[in-house]
């Protein structure tokens, strides 16, 4: 088997969509062995942990800003209409497969007329995370075409994979579809790790992490400071919370001094952080899709805290180890139910391997295509 692997997400990075992708490019490595994959870079590309095996393709964007917007205007959501044509028209493939629906508008139909089926992997419901995260100013633009190539995607692609049972469902529901063709992969490991931690934390020590300068982040947090945390405040009087994450804006900073809570400002290394701390809290409100952040803080062997929206994609830890809330009496709930449970950072770490590891990511992979 032959795979066409193009992804829409710079896969040096370090945010969620950068992990998810070299995470699935990888899964398609280790089953097929074949793999080219088409990614984009910027100026210059570093190290990305992918399979040795797979051919890499970059593809820059060199473009100037008052073009790129031109180009939303229009509608050219993406970088490889003319590497696409290139190497689909000269090389067979078994499979194309679109990381994220927007690199597939314009292109599926032409994946076809070559005798390629074409699979799509949705990492949230793109209409809703746009609308969270959008400029107020472009929104109305971005929306118009999210929804278009969207679709677009769920219809004619011949297998479609979401993160969450609830982003299949919010697919059916928004779009008028059956759902024969959408299929829950999940999230996973990009690659084998070693989950020996060493927990050193304190009886009632917190913690939160994140891309504090993203703005589903800040829209989260800092009602979740002004609104939540004094219950939590009131609740446990002796309790320790620090917030780790990259670029903390001036408000975030504000708050975090008035309510003498420890802010690491774009920490070098998460580990430490989370070996230091005995629960996880993710205020995040706002956005579709999994929240990777969760899945840092199972595998540190953490119990979560988490608004209900962070919660999809991990309902086999509901009230086991993820306890969520949605307005400040559940949230109060759930912070005690969440302290009342006996574990041990062990059991959480195994049985989060047993979904989210590597290994386990690539079976559910194979299962689902050989279906």
């Amino acid at each position: 088997m032959r795979i066409l692997f193009i992804t829409h997400h710079y896969l040096d990075g370090f945010g969620g969509g950068s992990f998810a992708s070299k995470a699935f490019v990888n899964a398609f490595a280790e089953i097929f062995h074949d793999v080219t994959l088409l990614f984009p870079i910027k100026d210059q590309n570093r190290s990305t942990d992918l399979n040795d095996r797979i051919r890499k393709i970059p593809v820059t964007y060199n473009i100037s800003k008052w073009k790129k917007f031109f180009h939303l205007l229009s509608g050219k959501t993406h970088r490889y209409y003319k590497a696409f044509q290139e190497i689909i028209t000269k090389e067979t493939f078994d499979y194309v497969v679109f990381d994220n629906s927007c690199v597939s508008f314009g292109l599926i139909d032409l994946a076809h007329k070559h005798k390629a089926k074409v699979i799509t992997i949705h990492h949230n419901y793109e209409y809703e995370y746009k609308r969270d995260s959008s400029n107020k100013l472009l929104k109305p633009i971005i929306l118009y075409w999210v929804k278009k190539y969207e679709k677009g995607s769920l219809q004619k692609s011949d297998l479609n994979l979401t993160l969450t049972q609830q982003d299949k469902l919010l697919f059916q529901e928004n779009y008028h579809l059956p759902g024969d063709n959408i299929k829950v992969l999940g999230c996973f490991e990009y690659k084998d790790k070693n989950y020996d931690y060493t927990n050193d934390s304190k009886p009632y020590s917190f913690v939160i992490t994140g891309n504090l300068s993203a703005k589903q982040t800040e829209d989260s947090l800092i009602p979740w400071l002004k609104e939540y945390y004094p219950i939590l405040q009131n609740t446990l009087l002796s309790h320790q919370l620090t917030i780790a994450g990259k670029k903390p804006g001036t408000e975030i900073k504000s708050l975090c001094k008035h309510l003498n809570i420890e802010l690491i400002d774009t920490p070098p290394n998460m580990d430490v952080i989370l070996n230091h701390a005995r629960y996880y809290i993710c205020p995040t409100a706002l956005g579709g899709g999994i929240k990777l952040r969760i899945m840092d803080g199972l595998s540190h062997g953490l119990p979560i805290l988490t608004h209900k929206v962070s919660a999809r994609g991990y309902d086999a830890f509901k009230d086991k180890f993820v306890f969520e809330y949605h307005d400040k009496q559940t949230f109060n709930e759930a912070l005690l139910k969440m302290i009342s449970k006996e574990y041990t950072n062990r059991d959480i770490i195994n049985e989060y391997k047993a979904i989210f590891s590597f290994k386990a990511g690539c079976k559910r992979l194979q299962e689902l295509i050989n279906k």
